[in-house]
């Protein structure tokens, strides 16, 4: 934020964020909104692949829907957009996993890392991203792909009401709040502690929440993952549990 270039190219994502496409990507729906049965196959074939390998040996939990959310179920896309894919997973009876949304997409997440790694499937040179979680809560668009059907039809003027400088002012505060805490943190030495790791885990768990309480806040979401600084913390987070666990060679030299 304090370059001229890195300022101007994130009002240039901000205004994109907010102008609808005329149609739905056209090359994932027909002109009635109803997925190409080619695209709708090849989705169900890796969400197959990835459910086998995760959550299809665990009894108990059981794959609700397979959904298209993300910009590419609405009119929000771009050319290079991911095409965003969530498996929905419900506990039904597994005792030795909570039945907690929260918790379970967590380690549902972390399944799936362990499982796959950074694997990545796909379309015509563009990435499929694919989530498992135990809960869906999308506001632009949500499509079954296991039922072959909008459960959440988009809406091309969600955005009508939301002006640019609402959005960035909110932009500017969120990105500033979080670069304050992050050098704070950093400063104090609490990430030399198990405490204050748990504390930047919590507070990166909070910067997602603010995404779920409205499509405004939805969009400064996207524009601070954008920038980067989300990811900032995810890498500090890592970074910071493998020092802290780590033992470093403080013994002297054997003569």
């Amino acid at each position: 934020m304090t370059e001229a270039t890195d300022d101007i190219d994130m009002r240039m994502v901000a205004r994109r964020l907010l102008t609808p496409n005329d149609t739905l990507d056209v090359r994932l729906f027909d002109y009635r909104g109803q997925m190409h049965p080619d695209i709708r196959r090849q989705l169900l074939d890796n969400a197959e692949y990835i459910i086998n390998k995760t959550v299809a040996g665990i009894d108990g939990l059981v794959v609700s829907d397979i959904f298209l959310n993300g910009s590419s179920a609405g009119y929000f896309y771009r050319k290079d957009s991911d095409i965003d894919i969530r498996i929905e997973v419900h506990n039904e009876n597994c005792p030795y996993l909570s039945t907690d949304n929260q918790k379970l997409s967590t380690f549902l997440m972390m399944l799936l890392r362990s499982e796959t790694g950074n694997m990545h499937f796909m379309i015509n040179n563009r990435q499929i991203d694919v989530s498992i979680k135990a809960f869906e809560n999308e506001m632009i668009g949500l499509y079954s792909i296991l039922q072959d059907k909008w459960v959440r039809k988009p809406d091309k003027h969600i955005t009508d009401n939301i002006t640019f400088d609402a959005i960035w002012q909110k932009y500017v505060k969120r990105y500033n709040d979080i670069s304050s805490f992050l050098q704070q943190i950093q400063n104090s030495g609490k990430l030399k502690t198990a405490k204050g790791l748990r504390e930047l885990e919590q507070y990166f768990r909070e910067c997602f929440t603010y995404s779920e309480q409205g499509i405004q806040e939805l969009i400064v979401h996207k524009l601070l993952a954008y920038q980067g600084i989300l990811q900032d913390i995810r890498t500090l987070i890592s970074q910071s549990w493998q020092n802290f666990l780590s033992l470093t060679d403080s013994y002297p030299a054997e003569n």
